[in-house]
């Protein structure tokens, strides 16, 4: 019974999320001139011309009417959290590229005095169960899947489509990472590990990489990882900061290649141009993939010679989560975002990787042993059986014969 419910169960999660729909709805995006970490788009709402944001982790969608557009920014820095008190809720139709996109119906929130925000709103695109969440509206509106991509086509445009993606996904399943998404708030899934360095290739078999747990290159993380569209960088722990401080860039801030120092909210590794030439490659492992950055993808440029490197310590929070915000679509073709999963989708096919426990001889040999005293034991107990089944039909037989 179990197992037909699961099977139900399954099969309409997949209809759900893949569903046979017409067409796609597509929306150009663009990095905001004065705030990167913005990624937004032009709307129309009752009349007025809005360029909004979008936030994947927000199931809300928001307004403040009463504050001006962000001012220019120092780059690089990353965004404040917005805290939103008073509001007012609102329905209206929301209109995209420029008439081409009509939706019937959206909740949102017209909020006041909220200056503490770089913002003057944004477009939530959670749709996790909530009337505020523009991809529900979508669904509403054209009958389609609440699934959505974003892909990055140039520098500055970046477009994003709403609705059924099952063909791009099978024709890219070598090249497809699939995230498991935990039950939370926000979309997030496990970090298990980072590989600093080559990963070894005499320890790969059918494409799969095997590594010991007590390598030196890795270092074990097991913790939650977020994904952000309101942040650039990839935020890590204290600990592992902490870690590149002392190792990795060890040599590089001794010999003035990079400096650790902070900014307006954050702290970073801040390099000249030279870290490029031998800095090691780093490999992030989620759900037993592999997400290889190269040098070059690891550093953002700040000017001609100035770099950043693009895992930075962020004192908004403490630097308690690890997050990755939309830097990624500078590794990745497409990313799709549905309730269940995340699908990082890339340019060549994706390696996985097993972790294993080190061999030890000794171990090894005493567990030999275990297993010889063992057999010879149940061995023994047989034998022993076996002379004690063959006397009793001895003795059994002997009794039967009849006296003569």
């Amino acid at each position: 019974m179990n197992l037909i419910f699961g099977i139900f169960y399954f099969l309409l999660l997949f209809n759900e999320i893949f569903s046979d729909d017409k067409d796609i709805k597509q929306i150009i995006l663009n990095y905001n001139q004065n705030n990167d970490n913005l990624i937004e788009t032009i709307v129309i709402i009752n009349s007025e011309i809005y360029k909004l944001p979008i936030d994947i982790n927000s199931d809300k969608t928001w307004i403040n009417k009463t504050y001006n557009l962000n001012p220019k920014k120092e780059k690089p820095f990353i965004e404040n959290k917005c805290n939103i008190k008073e509001y007012i809720e609102k329905e209206d139709k929301l209109i995209f590229n420029q008439g081409n996109i009509k939706l019937n119906s959206i909740f949102y929130l017209e909020i006041k005095n909220n200056e503490n925000c770089n913002y003057k709103g944004i477009l939530g695109l959670r749709g996790k169960n909530s009337k505020y969440s523009i991809i529900d509206s979508f669904k509403d509106t054209f009958k389609i899947t609440k699934t959505f991509s974003l892909n990055k086509i140039d520098n500055n445009i970046i477009e994003m489509k709403i609705g059924n993606h099952l063909d791009f996904i099978k024709n890219n399943i070598e090249k497809t990472i699939n995230c498991n998404l935990l039950n939370d708030d926000k979309i997030v899934t496990y970090l298990q590990g980072i590989i600093i360095g080559d990963l070894d290739i005499t320890k790969k078999r059918n494409k799969i990489f095997y590594i010991e747990s007590s390598d030196e290159k890795l270092n074990i993380i097991n913790e939650k990882i977020y994904f952000e569209s309101l942040q650039k960088f990839i935020f890590g722990n204290n600990k592992f900061i902490k870690f590149l401080k002392e190792n990795t860039f060890n040599y590089y801030i001794k010999n003035n290649i990079c400096k650790y120092e902070k900014k307006t909210n954050f702290y970073g590794f801040f390099c000249n141009k030279k870290i490029l030439n031998n800095f090691p490659k780093l490999t992030f492992i989620i759900n037993d993939f592999l997400i290889q950055f190269n040098p070059i993808n690891l550093f953002e440029p700040i000017n001609d010679n100035n770099y950043i490197f693009i895992i930075i310590n962020n004192e908004n929070d403490n630097n308690k989560d690890w997050s990755f915000g939309h830097i990624l679509l500078n590794k990745f073709n497409n990313i799709i975002f549905d309730n269940k999963k995340i699908y990082l989708i890339g340019k060549e096919n994706i390696a996985k990787i097993r972790i294993i426990e080190p061999f030890d001889p000794y171990y090894e040999s005493k567990s030999n042993f275990k297993y010889l005293i063992t057999f010879c034991i149940f061995i023994c107990m047989n034998l022993t059986g076996i002379i004690i089944l063959l006397i009793s039909l001895f003795k059994q037989k002997i009794l039967i014969i009849p006296k003569i």
